[in-house]
This record gives structure tokens, sequence and C-alpha cells, in this order.
């Protein structure tokens, strides 16, 4: 049973919406809740659609258990990585933004091992490739003239007599 208090916070917030309006809103919600709780998406990443419809997958892996310390499991097929490639995603005709939108992670989440990626970090932080780039040689260019410069001024001051 939908709260009373929920249904008028929902109708404040949405002046616009007749009660029925609002209250099929509400339900909506409250399946696609239950869906993603019970692992039940379709194809396309949508909660919120009739569970009777072909499309629909139930996942094998609920994607908040599924990126582990030493490997990530395939929430759909259950196997375990230490990542998820794009050659396996397509194993279930899914591309890399279909599958994050499929077990509702964020665009910017790394199929990867969490062990995998602290180790990825580790190697980036050590190389440091970004130095290799022209544009951060010639910050560091700008930047050291500019230290010169500060510090020939503060010389030729420190050396110039004081004025009255």
């Amino acid at each position: 049973m939908i709260n009373d208090t929920l249904l008028l916070g929902v109708m404040a917030s949405h002046p616009g919406m007749s009660a029925e309006d609002t209250l099929a809103m509400v339900k909506t919600l409250a399946e696609g809740s239950y869906r993603i709780q019970s692992g039940i998406i379709n194809s396309k990443g949508s909660a919120g659609v009739d569970s009777s419809k072909k499309d629909d997958v139930v996942l094998k892996v609920n994607p908040k258990k599924a990126i582990g310390k030493d490997k990530i499991k395939c929430c759909v097929c259950g196997k375990e990585f230490s990542m998820l490639t794009k050659a396996h995603l397509a194993e279930h005709n899914y591309t890399r933004e279909a599958y994050l939108n499929l077990c509702g992670y964020d665009k910017k989440t790394k199929l990867v091992s969490k062990n995998l990626a602290a180790e990825r970090k580790a190697t980036t932080e050590k190389s440091k490739p970004w130095e290799q780039t022209p544009q951060w040689k010639k910050k560091q260019a700008k930047e050291a003239l500019a230290k010169s410069t500060a510090e020939t001024t503060a010389e030729v001051v420190q050396e110039s007599p004081s004025l009255p």
C-alpha cells in the first residue's frame, strides 16, 4: 500500500499532475524498485516494464555484488573474470554502455576487479604518462619561466637601495 504522505509529497512537487497520474507514477516507481532489487530488468535496462515481455533478462548475479576484490562476475551469465571485455559482453549481445545500463551501473564504472583497478592506477601514477604530453611540457616550461622571473625580480629588489 502506498503511503498517503508520499503521494501528497509527489503531488506537491509536481502540481500539474492529477491524482491518478501521480498514483500511476508512484506505482511504476515502486514496481521498478522491486524489479531492480530482485534482478529482473529488461534488455534495454528499464525496470518499469511489464514482466510478461519476452525481452526481460533475469540477472544471475546481483550487480551490487558482482565487482569483487579479485574477480568481477558477469551479471548475465555468472562467469568470473579479472575484467569484463567487449568480446564477452558481445556474446550476450550487449555493448559496454548497454551492460552498464542493464546492471544499473554509473557510466564511468570500470568493469574490472578492485585489485586490477588498483594495480592499473598504481602503474599509471608510477609511469606518469601525462608528463609526455605536449600540453604538460608547455605548462611546465611556463611555470619554470615564471619561477625564474620571480626569483630574478626578488634578487634585483634585494640588491637595489631602498626607496625613501
